[in-house]
């Protein structure tokens, strides 16, 4: 009987040791590199229960001369300008988006072409794409693209009409939950206004604060839209919630936040960096 236990255990060991060398190998085309899955998760936190979180999985292909984001019924392509010398690194010139089951392919050729493409996110309606370009002589912009029709947004140039004449960057934006709006933080580096833009009237509420902020890092639609939460830099490393109330038009100060706080609640709520 003890020989029968022994020889079992023996088996099992060697049955383990197998399963823990196995190597799963990917071949990767040599035109393509720096394959990044983006697959993103929400941590089990209490934010969770208040706000909308964008699960936006995709894939970022690195290849010779263009950027691939694929996506679960989705291709985005970003072309780059060819080398203008061997030193110098080419910049992005357009933006194509092609969806499963449509017979639109929309095409943004940049007027300006970005260093890079930072950021992109998907309206809750699937109506939209936002994405941001960064510039090195300007920061990040941030653009949409209508899906159905294959039109172009600039924002840069509709809060120029609005009399904002030195917009420098675009901080960070959010999609609200079901309906095609957006909400957005614009300024420079030592400021930060917020906004919320409503594609389907095509207008754009600023939100008048009585606090300057340096920065917003994070923000966040509750679920039922009711409200937008916004974490923002008043100084420098002093992190703030406040929120703002969209019936009511109030922004209100909720607490403090610590940098540890910020990365371990709000930061997932940023939107999808392609790095």
């Amino acid at each position: 009987m003890k020989k029968l236990i022994c020889a079992l255990l023996i088996s099992l060991l060697v049955v383990a040791g197998c399963q823990s060398n196995e190597v799963v190998k990917e071949t990767t085309p040599s035109s393509e590199k720096n394959i990044v899955n983006k697959e993103r998760e929400p941590e089990a936190d209490d934010t969770m229960i208040l706000y909308k979180f964008d699960n936006q999985n995709f894939t970022v292909t690195h290849k010779s001369n263009s950027l691939v984001i694929e996506g679960k019924d989705y291709s985005i392509i970003v072309e780059e300008t060819k080398e203008k010398s061997g030193l110098e690194k080419g910049k992005y010139q357009s933006i194509i988006v092609e969806r499963e089951g449509s017979t639109v392919t929309s095409k943004l050729k940049f007027t300006e072409e970005p260093d890079k493409i930072n950021s992109l996110s998907f309206s809750d309606t699937n109506n939209y794409l936002a994405f941001t370009g960064f510039y090195s002589h300007l920061g990040n912009q941030l653009y949409i693209i209508d899906l159905n029709n294959g039109g172009t947004i600039d924002l840069l140039e509709k809060l120029t009409g609005l009399g904002y004449k030195r917009i420098e960057t675009i901080h960070t934006y959010n999609w609200g939950p079901n309906k095609d709006v957006i909400s957005f933080a614009f300024g420079d580096p030592s400021l930060s206004n917020l906004a919320i833009y409503d594609l389907n009237s095509n207008e754009i509420t600023v939100i008048p604060t009585k606090s300057h902020f340096i920065n917003t890092l994070s923000i966040m639609w509750h679920k039922k839209g009711d409200f937008i939460d916004y974490v923002v830099e008043e100084n420098s490393d002093q992190f703030k919630l406040y929120r703002y109330d969209l019936k009511k038009s109030n922004f209100e100060l909720i607490k403090e936040v610590s940098r540890d706080e910020f990365l371990r609640k709000y930061k997932q709520y940023t939107p999808d960096d392609l790095s």
